[in-house]
């Protein structure tokens, strides 16, 4: 698991930020959605990513490689 942003972990966050998390739980369905569909799928999940992103105030140290 990863740090929120004060550093402390948040349980049941593989990411480790919650709001990152929210994000990809679109991919959870991903399964039953035609083929066709998934590049909007991915369009929304990676347009959120970005706005997550942007909205970083905080100049982060990058994790440690496991």
């Amino acid at each position: 698991m990863g740090a929120g942003m004060g550093g402390e972990m948040q349980a049941g966050v593989p990411s480790g930020e919650a709001g990152v998390a929210a994000v990809l739980a679109a991919l959870d369905g991903l399964e039953g959605v035609p083929v066709a569909g998934h590049v909007a799928v991915f369009g929304r999940v990676h347009a959120g990513l970005q706005e997550i992103l942007a909205a970083s105030e905080e100049p982060r140290e990058p994790r440690e490689a496991r």
